[in-house]
């Protein structure tokens, strides 16, 4: 038989304390995280609908009622730079791939599939395919 003093039930006690208070500390940095990741998603967005240039880009892809007026080169590349600072959160765990896929991946697959887009593409001189953050943004999310 095992033999347990007072001592033993308040080290047993503390043990327990101590796990309880590790798995519900792990819990609550979770849930940070998620908040902070959707704070930061929502940041990115009023950006994305904000930003005049971005949206130049954007308005002239889309498939209902497109502008006629082409947007500039830069234009485009902020466009592509906007998707290159995504890859950074998303390496750094920041964001996750299905949230990004959902809130900005329409236009940039528009861009690249769409007679407009690549009329685009040509205008930049298809400097997109240099941009290593670019192209490990479409790694990260599977951009096909």
């Amino acid at each position: 038989m095992c033999n347990l003093t007072p001592e033993n039930y308040f080290d047993i006690g503390k043990l327990l304390l101590a796990a309880i208070t590790v798995v519900l500390s792990y819990i609550e940095l979770q849930h940070y995280k998620r908040k902070e990741s959707n704070k930061l998603l929502s940041q990115l967005n009023k950006r994305y609908l904000m930003n005049d240039d971005m949206q130049a880009v954007v308005k002239y892809l889309r498939d209902i009622d497109p502008t006629d007026e082409e947007p500039s080169a830069y234009q485009v590349e902020l466009f592509l730079r906007f998707f290159e600072e995504l890859n950074v959160y998303l390496r750094h765990g920041n964001l996750k791939p299905d949230d990004v896929i959902t809130f900005f991946n329409f236009y940039l697959d528009r861009l690249y599939h769409s007679e407009r887009g690549k009329g685009l593409l040509s205008k930049i001189n298809h400097e997109d395919e240099n941009l290593v953050y670019l192209n490990g943004y479409k790694e990260k999310v599977e951009f096909k």
